[in-house]
Formats: C-alpha cells, structure tokens, sequence
C-alpha cells in the first residue's frame, strides 16, 4: 500500500486483521473538531485490527500507512478460528493485546503527569532500535508534526526539543532518521 492511504476507517466493519511485513503505520482518530489523534504507531513484524474482530464491533479507529507498506491480510473468520483452536494463537493475541493496553494505560498517565519534552523522549525511546554502534536509531520518517500528535502538544515544541537535543549531542536527526546517542541521556535531560 502506497504512502498516505488508509487501510480501513472508523466506522468499517472489522472483517480483516493486519500484519506488517514493511513499513509503518500509524492508528488515529479525530475529535469532534477534526483534529487528528495518533494513538499507536505500528511497524514491521507487528498486527493490528485485531481488538473489533475479538468483540465483534466495528473500527473504533482509522490506520493510515505511514510509509510505502506491504501488508498481509487475515480474514475475521480464521482470527475467530485460531482463537477457538490454537492455544499458542489465542496467547500471542492475548499477551499482545494486554501489552498495549497497559502502553496505552502509561501513555494516559504520562499526557497528565509528565511534560511534552519528557513524553516526546519517552516516544522516542520506544521507537528506537540498536544500530549496532551502541547508538539508537529511529528509521521511520516521522515527521515533527506526527510526533507532536502523538504526544498532545505542538510542532513548534516538538522542533524546540528536538534541536535542544540535537545542540547538546543527545541526539542527530534530518528528514529521514533520528540517531539517539544516549537513550539514558534522553530520558534524563527533558524536565
């Protein structure tokens, strides 16, 4: 699937579940005054739409790829199939699904209690992957103001700390990747 399209919208009937072989995606949703909310970011190797097939309702959310994506699709019917039959299916879902739940319980907790520059360093630490030079990288093109819908707060101060980091050599970023060179120091440095 090309850049920018959407793999289903709020509102679809759940008759699929996803699987990321490349790429990135992003699921969100919209206030009532249209502004967009990004609540998860899913990449390579991970499922998605699963949660509606599991109760039987329809999307709560939209998921937009993020970057051109190849995504294998798996109809509801097998989903309910496997959950019925296959014990090790029924708790990689399980495990998966509480997993994100208790992310999503301390990202609720982190919007409340903690600043946007701790939040946007928190994000950041969950992006990153090793890059094998004992640095951190974050390959996806996130742009200043995805990141900002995520951690509820502004471009402006997304681009603030971002620099701020980038100044004091936490962290290298352009266009296409975010090179941490500490995490511990990201996650020191913001408040």
């Amino acid at each position: 699937m090309k850049k920018n399209s959407f793999i289903y919208m709020r509102g679809d009937p759940a008759y699929s579940s996803f699987y990321i072989e490349s790429g990135f995606l992003k699921v969100c949703g919209f206030t009532d005054l249209g502004q967009e909310m990004t609540f998860y970011i899913r990449k390579k190797g991970e499922f998605f739409g699963v949660a509606e097939i599991i109760l039987n309702e329809r999307r709560q959310s939209s998921a937009q790829c993020l970057s051109d994506c190849q995504i294998w699709v798996v109809n509801s019917v097998v989903i309910r199939e496997k959950l019925l039959t296959d014990i090790t299916i029924s708790s990689i879902i399980l495990n998966t699904i509480t997993r994100r739940l208790i992310h999503q319980q301390k990202m609720v907790e982190y919007l409340i209690t903690k600043s946007a520059s701790w939040r946007l360093a928190w994000v950041l630490a969950q992006l990153c992957v090793p890059a094998g030079d004992g640095t951190y990288k974050i390959d996806m093109k996130l742009t200043q103001e995805e990141l900002s819908k995520i951690i509820g707060c502004s471009r402006q101060t997304v681009s603030a700390m971002l620099n701020h980091w980038r100044n004091n050599r936490i962290i290298e970023y352009n266009r296409h990747k975010i090179v941490i060179r500490s995490v511990d120091k990201l996650l020191d440095e913001p408040d």
